[in-house]
C-alpha cells in the first residue's frame, strides 16, 4: 500500500518544513527561479519538468514554465530552506496547501486539510505514510485501531521490554 504512494511521489529535496509559506522567492527573476526549483533533479528532468509558485497572500498558482514531463518543481524557498520537486499527481495537494496558507491557517490547520482532502478524493483506500510524530487511528463502529507506531524511546522500551 505505501508503495502506491511511493510511485506516486517523487520528493526530490524537502530542506526545513514542508508546509512553511512561500515568501522570498517572489523578488528573483523568473528565470533565476526555474534554474533553483530545478537543482535537485538529475539532468535528464530538468529541462521537461514543470515549476511553479504561489501567491503567498492568495494561494494562487503560477506557472513560471510548462513542463512535459511528470514532474514539478516549486523554487526554493528563501525563509524555510527548501526546494521541492514531486508527482505532477500530487499538484492538487500543493495547491490546497497553498490556498489554507493564504488563509492563514497554522501548518497542523494545513496537514489535516490535506489528510481530510487525500481521503475524500478516494474513498476506497487510505493510503497512509507517518513521518514524526503523529499518530493514525481507524475508527471502525465504535472501535478506534492504532494505525502508525510512536516512534519513542518510551514505546522502544515497552515493544522490547515489554515495560
Amino acid at each position: 500500500m505505501i508503495t502506491k504512494l511511493f510511485q506516486s511521489l517523487i520528493v526530490v529535496a524537502f530542506i526545513g518544513s514542508p508546509l512553511a509559506g512561500q515568501t522570498s522567492v517572489q523578488a528573483q527573476p523568473t528565470e533565476q527561479q526555474i534554474t533553483d526549483a530545478v537543482l535537485p533533479l538529475p539532468e535528464d528532468l530538468k529541462v521537461n519538468a514543470t515549476v511553479v509558485t504561489y501567491d503567498p497572500t492568495t494561494g494562487a498558482r503560477q506557472v513560471l514554465r510548462q513542463g512535459t514531463n511528470q514532474v514539478e518543481c516549486q523554487p526554493m524557498d528563501a525563509d524555510a530552506m527548501q526546494t521541492s520537486c514531486y508527482s505532477k499527481a500530487l499538484a492538487p495537494q500543493f495547491d490546497l496547501m497553498a490556498r489554507l496558507r493564504a488563509e492563514g491557517k497554522s501548518p497542523g490547520e494545513v496537514q489535516a486539510g490535506i489528510v481530510a482532502a487525500r481521503q475524500s478524493a478516494n474513498r476506497d483506500r487510505l493510503y497512509l505514510a507517518s513521518v514524526g510524530d503523529s499518530r493514525c487511528y481507524r475508527l471502525r463502529g465504535n472501535h478506534f485501531e492504532q494505525l502508525t507506531v510512536d516512534h519513542s524511546l518510551l514505546n522502544h522500551l515497552v515493544q522490547e521490554f515489554g515495560l
